[in-house]
């Protein structure tokens, strides 16, 4: 795992950092928010943010960023504004952890992070892949009407029309949807 630790100073890094050097975790800082939202952050598994940064609290930062990052987002607050910090990232997926806290805490809390992202990320790509597939089968059904309107094929033969070419030609049954639309359907001027 390797993570990036965002701080104001580098004394708040290095409390960060001894912690990550215990567990043996990758780590690089930087204090420098806007050169951090320059970086390719899609290296780095996660993020900490040490809260407050130079420019700003750090919730800016955090929406700024947190689509770049590949990995889970902590950032470590003030116990008194902790709870309202987390409201306002929701969005972002961010997990804030009040200070002070645990070692241990802080590591699961990190750990926590990551594994939510990537549920999270999971859950995103199946949506897509359902919304596809959803979109195929209205296509391939705008076709089999096309079909049953111009041809006048019953449904059942529409749809083994569709089924047989897909297989003889090797492609899918929406190519073949989309050529039929494209062949029956004139497209609007």
């Amino acid at each position: 795992m390797k993570i990036l630790i965002a701080a104001a100073s580098i004394e708040k890094a290095q409390k960060i950092s001894s912690i990550l050097d215990e567990e043996n975790i990758s780590h690089v800082i930087y204090t420098d928010e806007k050169e951090i939202k320059q970086m390719d952050l899609s290296k780095y598994d996660s993020l900490i943010v040490y809260t407050p940064l130079k420019t700003d609290y750090g919730m800016n930062f955090v929406a700024e960023v947190h689509k770049k990052i590949k990995g889970g987002i902590v950032v470590l607050a003030k116990s008194d504004v902790a709870e309202e910090i987390q409201a306002k990232l929701n969005f972002t997926g961010a997990f804030v952890l009040a200070r002070p806290f645990s070692k241990m805490l802080f590591i699961q809390a990190v750990k926590f992070a990551n594994l939510a992202k990537t549920q999270a990320k999971k859950l995103k790509e199946e949506n897509e892949n359902l919304n596809k597939k959803i979109e195929d089968i209205k296509l391939v059904d705008r076709a089999k009407y096309c079909l049953m309107e111009y041809l006048r094929m019953s449904e059942k033969d529409a749809h083994r029309y569709i089924q047989k070419q897909a297989m003889d030609l090797r492609v899918s049954q929406r190519e073949i949807a989309e050529n039929i639309l494209t062949t029956y359907i004139k497209p609007m001027e």
